[in-house]
This record gives structure tokens, sequence and C-alpha cells, in this order.
């Protein structure tokens, strides 16, 4: 028997995959949370193996000599790093990664200047592969710092790589295994790779989207993602953000991304391509290998692993997949199926519903795919072709930035610039020098420059209107100085994720980065299982709430201000594991010491108006 990681392999073909299944098994008793996503609707989905790639599809030159050029972008969600296994994972990532692809971190701007210099919260080399990003929440801001990062690296990186990886840090990329099978695609075509998720919700909302552990974006992919998210801001420019729906490309507060990720992209006709084998198996896990049916289901070479939990099954997924030279994998991979959209056939047995076009028909023209490019006035009409390989540019200054007017070709303000056109543009105060705008396919390159998009730390921020159950102080419609604070409050029976009922917002270079408003107090019940041993108490904790509250499972330093039980020293265990409410980090509840694994098997939420005092 075949299992995925005993093939593509030059030394120790059979001992390194059943060594590794072995280690698997005895690490760990089941599967990750909720197992494979979807597994029987991708079993009632034959996949049947193509003449080869399209032509326009494929890449104009696959070289064993020259790789494609990938990075790998992972979003730090809280900063500074306390969590112990983040900052082993996070220096295992600077390990392994550098020599072999461009590395960035996401950090927010305002958290890492804040904590500056503390270098007892730092990891040792990060510093040289950090972005700054300027989410302007001060919680629940994941998916703003992934698209505002995305957007960042759009405008520095995107003639310089062809591939983008974006990965969480409980997931294990096998970057040379993604750098052969992406050599077989075109990287200005838009792919967007990854673990197809959303069956189970697609007959009511009609969008699918890769996995949130890694998902991979072409140049061209990433360009049209830009395009759409760019108008984010001025979209929401005049309202408080919602607790608004996860499917809908949107800027809202929240921790979810994914979902997020292939709204924006199917608005501007980018799916979720086929990424399984010609066998139906899958090249990127949503979880870790632990029994011998998970390896049944996976390629031969996988590209990626999540819900990694432990250190040890990192460096172990690691030592068998990434020591591989890259010519192993260049020669062994099995190519894309055909690079075409993922699609499902519509059975009686599955009951999932897609026309030809990659549409839920109930749904008529909402959320179809390439909608906003098709609708919104925004979208550049040359967008709307199949070719927009001479789409223009309309110039639109940043602020702190001018035209560079002592330059050959300064840049002017509403201008346009045809594809492959250039400007010169400079900081309009300080000596931050001048730099050459580039316009790629109706997409404005900034140069580099100190004061790129940067607001004056002097803008005030206007109030927006109020919404229900949630008051503000100072009212709607006044304004407040840089630096001060908007607050927040919920009426009786209504409070914020993380059980608040008041919150302060600081105005920062005129925004005020508002988050979730108020919400009708409930009880959350969840279950939470040990992998190596258990108590009655964790299968029915009670947490209050509201229902966009997210929860995840961190360690705090054994008898340090944030342990709420101080017992662990005494076992000589480093850390005390807690619940958390995920958007605030707020702790919820207690569970063990460092020596156990936990997952979250369910939480289901009610609304009862009762708030925790």
């Amino acid at each position: 028997e075949r299992l995925c990681l005993t093939t593509g392999m030059k030394y120790g073909v059979g001992l390194s995959g059943v060594a590794l299944l072995l280690f698997f098994i005895a690490m760990d008793s089941g599967v990750g949370e909720g197992g494979v996503p979807n597994d029987e609707a991708f079993d009632q989905i034959p996949v049947t193996a193509a003449n080869g790639i399209d032509a326009q599809l494929a890449a104009k030159g696959r070289s064993l000599e020259k790789p494609p050029a990938m990075m790998m972008i992972v979003p730090i969600m809280h900063w500074p790093i306390r969590n112990a296994r983040d900052k082993q994972v996070i220096g295992e990532i600077l390990r392994i990664y550098p020599s072999k692809l461009m590395l960035r971190f996401l950090v927010s701007e305002k958290a890492y200047m804040r904590t500056k210099g503390a270098k007892a919260d730092s990891v040792k080399g990060i510093d040289d592969h950090i972005l700054l990003v300027e989410p302007f929440r001060e919680k629940g801001f994941t998916w703003e710092l992934l698209w505002r990062g995305l957007l960042k690296i759009t405008q520095r990186h995107l003639l310089d790589v062809d591939w983008f990886i974006v990965s969480d840090l409980d997931t294990l990329v096998v970057s040379t295994n993604i750098a052969a099978y992406t050599s077989y695609l075109n990287p200005d075509q838009a792919f967007y790779l990854g673990h197809v998720s959303g069956l189970d919700t697609w007959n009511k909302e009609g969008v699918l989207y890769n996995d949130r552990g890694a998902f991979v974006l072409s140049r061209k992919a990433l360009q049209l993602f830009a395009t759409r998210v760019q108008h984010l801001d001025e979209e929401q420019q005049e309202s408080a953000p919602q607790a608004s729906d996860p499917y809908e490309c949107a800027d809202a507060p929240g921790v979810i991304f994914d979902s997020r990720v292939g709204a924006c992209l199917r608005e501007v006709g980018v799916e979720p391509a086929e990424t399984r084998d010609s066998k139906g198996r899958q090249r990127f896990l949503a979880n870790k290998p632990s029994k011998r049916e998970d390896f049944r289901k996976c390629s031969n070479y996988p590209l990626s692993f999540s819900k990694i939990s432990t250190l040890q099954q990192f460096q172990t997924l690691e030592y068998y997949t990434l020591k591989q030279p890259y010519v192993d994998a260049y020669l062994g991979i099995e190519p894309p199926i055909s690079g075409k959209p993922f699609r499902m056939g519509n059975t009686d047995s599955s009951n999932l519903q897609m026309d030809a076009n990659g549409n839920l028909p109930s749904l008529g023209g909402k959320r179809a795919v390439g909608s906003w490019l098709k609708n919104s006035e925004k979208a550049p009409n040359c967008l709307k072709k199949d070719d927009s390989s001479s789409c223009p540019c309309q110039v639109q200054l940043p602020s702190g930035i001018e035209s560079a007017r002592s330059q050959a070709n300064p840049c002017k303000e509403g201008a346009t610039l045809a594809h492959g056109g250039e400007c010169a543009m400079k900081c309009r105060e300080g000596d931050g020098g001048s730099g050459v705008a580039r316009c790629y396919n109706g997409f404005l390159m900034l140069p580099s420059l100190p004061c790129n998009g940067q607001k004056k730390d002097s803008n005030p921020c206007r109030i927006p209107a109020e919404h229900p159950n949630t008051i503000f102080t100072p009212k709607s419609g006044s304004y407040i100085d840089s630096g001060k604070q908007l607050a927040v409050t919920c009426a009786q029976g209504y409070q914020l994720p993380g059980a608040d009922s008041r919150a302060e917002y600081v105005c920062y270079r005129g925004n005020l980065g508002l988050g979730q408003t108020c919400q009708k107090c409930g009880e959350w019940t969840l279950q939470v299982e040990g992998s190596r041993y258990n108590v009655p108490a964790w299968k029915d904790i009670k947490i209050n709430g509201v229902a966009s509250d997210t929860f995840t499972v961190t360690g705090v330093a054994a008898g340090s201000d944030a342990d709420p039980v101080k017992n662990c020293g005494q076992f000589s265990l480093p850390e005390q594991l807690i619940l958390v409410e995920a958007s605030t980090m707020k702790f919820r509840y207690a569970l063990s010491c460092s020596n156990n694994e936990f997952e979250i098997k369910s939480a289901a939420f009610r609304e009862t108006g009762q708030c925790e005092q």
C-alpha cells in the first residue's frame, strides 16, 4: 500500500512514510478539528485526468534550473509574541524558509511601534522579515491585517514574485513541492490554489474558498485581489463596520478571513482551482495526518499540512518533506489536472447545485463570478475583458506623496498611464527622496518611499452614525482630534466580543478603526478534548458572550500575572493552557498545564439577554 509520503523521496522511500505514520498515530489518537472537511462531498465529485494543461494556462518555460519565484506570507495576529509555541514555530520558519523563498510576517504597525525594543517578546531574526501593516482596529483585525498586507505586498513585490503563499502558524508549507507544482502553471494567469472549502454552505452562500491553513495566489490573482480591496476603505468610510456576512467582500472586523478572500476573488472572476491529483486525492491537507486513512486521501507529493499542534510534529513533517532536493519534486510530482476552476457535479447524492459558470442558480446574479467587474463603476473597463494585458492606470497620489516635478516624467493626479508607463513621485515633507511608480495591468505599483501611504498624524476623525444598542461618546457627526478616544458603550443586555460592555477606540491618522458593535448577550456551550487526559467538566464548558465570539486555546507563562491558576510551576511545566476569545485574546476558561494538547470539538451559542458582569 502506497502512502502519500512514501513516494517522491530520493532516499528511504518506504521506511520514511511508515515511520511518519507510526509517529503520528503515537502522537495523536484522532484527526484535527472536524477531520478532513467535507470528505464525503469530495468523494462524490470524481476527478478525471485531462490530456495536459490548457495551453493558455501552462507555464511559458518550465525549467529545473530556475524554479518559480515564491513569497511566503504569515500574518501575526497578536504582537508582541508571548505564546511559547508560536515563538518556537516562528523560529523554525526562520530556520527553514529564507533560503528557499522570500518571507514576510504581517505585523500591526501600531502594536509593533508600541512595543519596539521589547526584546524579551521577540524572536531572533524576525525583524528582517517583518512587513508593518496599518490595520486601524485594535482588536479583531485579522482580516484587515491580511487584506492591507496583501495590498502593500502587491504595491512592492508584484513584479518580483510569481507565486504568493499565505500560511498560518499551525501549517507546514512544503515549498519545494509547491514550486514543482506551480512550475507547470503560468503566473500571469489567475490561479487561486488550496484545499477547497465552503461545500457545506454552498447551497446557501454560493461562495467557495480555500482553507486558511495555506493557499497560493498567482501574480495575476494577487493583482486582481488588490484591485478589488483597494476600494474597501472608501466603501466603509461613512459607516461603522458591522458583524457582517463572512461571505461578503467588505472591510469588517473579525478573525475570519478565508471566506472573505474567496468572496473578494470571486467578485473579480477568480475561483478556487482544482488542485487534487488524478485519483481525487488532496495535495493541500486541511489537517495533519494521524491515521492510516488520512494517507489514502492525500497525494504522493503533499503541498501543505495544517492543524499542527506541537513543535515535534512540525519538525517531523519538515524532516520527511522539506529535506529532499527540488529535482525530486520537479521530476516526480504529477502536473495539475487542467488548471481550470474547481467544479462539482449536480448529482442527487451530493445535492450541491452549481451551473457551468460556477454559480449557484438560486442566487441569480448575486455573488456571481466576476460580479464586481461587471457592475461596479470603479472596475476599469479593460479588466472586464479576457485580455487585460493593456489595462491602463489612473494616477492617484497617496496621502503624504506629491508629484516629483523636477523629474523627467512627474506623476499628475488623475492622469492616465498606459500599461508599462511610469511617472515620478516624492514625499511631500522631509527628505524621503523620490521614486518611480509603474502601471501594471491596471494596478499602479508604488515606489518604496518612507512616506508611502501615510496620513498625517494630526488628521481628525469623524464619529460615524450610531447603531442599535450602541452608544458613542462623543456623539455621531462630531469630530475628535488625533490621539483622542471614542467611547463605545452597550445598552443593557448587549455586549462586545470578549464579554466587554464598553470599549475605547483611538483616532489614528484620521481613522477610528471601529471594531464590532454591540450584540445581544447569550451563552456558549463548548466541548474541549485533551489528547493525553480529560476531565468531565471539559465536555460542557459554559461561557457568557455574544454570537460573533470565536475561541482558541493558548498558553501563558506559569506563575505570571496572566496565569489564572498558578500551579503548573510545582510540576516543572512552563505554561498554563487557557481558553481565550480569539479576537480580543481575553481569558475565558482555565484548562490544564502544558503537558496536554486541546481540540475544540464543538461550540454552540444561544441568545439569553443575560450578560457577564
